[in-house]
């Protein structure tokens, strides 16, 4: 009897620590990319300037997702700011969808969610951030990413985007990988379920405040799509189950502890 009440009481456990433990911590990375002059559009409000930066933020800058490292981390939203080195609670995702609720992270996904050309930006990541190995590189990678978020840089609509006296090297750079993107066309679009799900899509929040939603990844393998997110390939065996397992791993021994006194004839009492 007190094995089977234990059981019971490990099942019930593990059911609500499952349900629980869907939040993740995101830690962003110190290292980014080369500078860049951008000016945007929110929506249809007048032209914006900023200086700032994208590129990778992973690797030796440190950006982790629930204590592991993560190699590639870069921007899929250019109209909200994020902090270096700081830790956030936020929503993960593998099937490409993004809250769109907040005032700012827009026009970077259709009516439904799903990221823009969402599985061309995966394979970028996948093939081609460990092949950015310096600022203007990443950089030119971070302008591929946008221009498939928001079309080609230099337009005058809603959400509209420009880089302002890009650097040769940096330009250079976004047209390789754009034209690397357009030859791998057909594959992308065969295998564009394993693509989205092979990177992690990170909606970074602390309380209220909207962060700058990212992709972020680890090398991959592109023969092994479809990939799940936490795939011994990806992170090794060390990987964290996901909360969907606690979950039924605690109803399952819930369901073991019942059938067992069922087969007895005996009521469940506490």
């Amino acid at each position: 009897m007190k094995t089977k009440i234990i059981l019971f009481v490990m099942g019930l456990a593990l059911a609500v620590f499952g349900c629980a433990a869907s939040a993740n911590v995101f830690t962003m990375g110190s290292t980014y990319g080369s500078p860049m002059s951008i000016t945007y559009t929110i929506g249809n409000t007048a032209m914006q300037s900023v200086y700032g930066s994208g590129g990778n933020f992973g690797g030796i800058g440190g950006a982790t997702l629930d204590g592991f490292s993560l190699a590639y981390v870069y921007c899929i939203d250019l109209f909200d700011d994020i902090n270096l080195n700081t830790v956030y609670s936020a929503s993960v995702t593998t099937n490409g969808t993004m809250a769109q609720t907040t005032a700012r992270a827009i026009g970077n996904a259709n009516a439904n969610g799903l990221i823009n050309n969402a599985a061309a930006i995966a394979w970028l990541i996948d093939t081609q951030a460990s092949l950015a190995t310096n600022g203007n590189l990443q950089s030119g990678l971070q302008a591929a990413i946008w221009t498939q978020l928001y079309g080609p840089m230099g337009g005058s609509g809603p959400n509209s985007w420009n880089i302002t006296g890009m650097s040769t090297a940096i330009q250079k750079a976004m047209v390789d990988n754009l034209d690397y993107l357009a030859l791998a066309s057909g594959f992308i679009n065969t295998h564009s379920t394993g693509l989205i799900n092979s990177v992690s899509w990170i909606n970074p929040t602390n309380g209220t405040v909207q962060y700058q939603q990212l992709v972020a990844g680890n090398p991959v393998n592109l023969s092994s799509i479809p990939i799940n997110q936490l795939s011994a390939s990806r992170f090794g065996s060390l990987a964290i189950p996901e909360p969907e397992f606690f979950v039924l791993l605690g109803i399952g021994i819930i369901g073991f502890v019942i059938a067992r006194f069922k087969k007895k004839g005996c009521p469940l009492k506490m």
